[in-house]
């Protein structure tokens, strides 16, 4: 593996399924929502990106239904 090769290292679903502590369906949910970045290479396998996975792990979004104001 050349120099280039190694800086442009993608992950696949599953390793950033590990990194996040969820499953890979749910990082396909994560993709096709739009709120993680990632490149579709086949019918049914992702690149994605590193930074953008570390990123996400950093700063999770919230669990749960967003709280409802009352009127």
């Amino acid at each position: 593996m050349s120099t280039v090769d190694a800086q442009f290292r993608f992950l696949s679903v599953m390793e950033a399924a590990e990194i996040l502590g969820v499953t890979g369906g749910r990082i396909r949910q994560l993709l096709l929502a739009g709120r993680l970045k990632g490149h579709k290479l086949g019918e049914k396998q992702w690149a994605l990106d590193p930074a953008d996975v570390a990123l996400r792990k950093i700063r999770p979004t919230p669990r749960g239904r967003p709280v409802r104001k009352a009127k």
